[in-house]
């Protein structure tokens, strides 16, 4: 009985590690930002994310549309 106790404490153990290290893994990935910017010449601006939580300025894209502005 004991040793079934220890078993499974043993499996929770480990679950939570990889869940922990899978949390951290996300909360430091990289990617990409876009914003629609809704001036009167309608843009979308794209950001690069890094890993930090840096952004910097992509590019701004014009979607030919007209904003409110």
């Amino acid at each position: 009985m004991i040793q079934k106790k220890a078993n499974i404490l043993a499996r929770l153990g480990l679950a939570l590690c990889i869940l922990l290290a899978s949390l951290a893994a996300v909360a430091q990935s990289v990617g990409g930002i876009y914003v629609n910017t809704n001036q009167v010449n309608n843009e979308v601006w794209s950001y690069s994310r890094t890993a930090n939580g840096t952004l910097t300025l992509v590019g701004k894209y014009s979607t030919q549309g007209t904003g409110t502005g």
